[in-house]
């Protein structure tokens, strides 16, 4: 496919609720862009799952393994009935190739600084920001 690949060119899936899209530590073929639903981040932590967050209509995930050929760094579930386009490597790198190349310098050094700004699996009970402010909740967050 070209650089000029529209989302009604790309193969739309659906997800039920809990249906796993990807696990940390698998390698990364393709990123998502969903249009409807709800899908959860999390990683495992030595208290069981720690979510990361949530993602939404119109955002995309998955892309980082494809920025840096590194294994996801999380697992991904559907929370709710979800639809989601699915972007193959090969278009995403096409696309990617066809960008300016300081923003694909830009890019991965976001996803180095994401990576590295992570919690690890025996993560602290909640991280905190630079200014000392909590990002999540002490033990709500975690599910056994």
């Amino acid at each position: 496919m070209s650089a000029n690949t529209q989302l009604s060119q790309l193969e739309r899936k659906l997800y039920y609720p809990e249906a796993v899209l990807f696990h940390e530590g698998e390698e990364g073929s393709h990123a998502y862009f969903i249009e409807r639903g709800r899908v959860e981040i999390s990683r495992k932590s030595d208290k069981g799952r720690f979510v990361l967050g949530e993602i939404g209509p119109n955002e995309i995930f998955g892309e980082m393994s494809l920025i840096d050929d590194a294994p996801r760094m999380a697992t991904a579930t559907a929370i709710k009935e979800t639809v989601c386009y699915i972007i193959p490597r090969q278009i995403f790198e096409e696309k990617m190739g066809a960008a300016d190349p300081f923003l694909r310098a830009l890019l991965r050094i976001f996803v180095s600084s994401i990576r590295s700004i992570s919690p690890p699996r025996q993560e602290e009970d909640f991280l905190q920001t630079s200014k000392g402010e909590a990002i999540g909740k002490k033990d709500e967050e975690y599910i056994e």
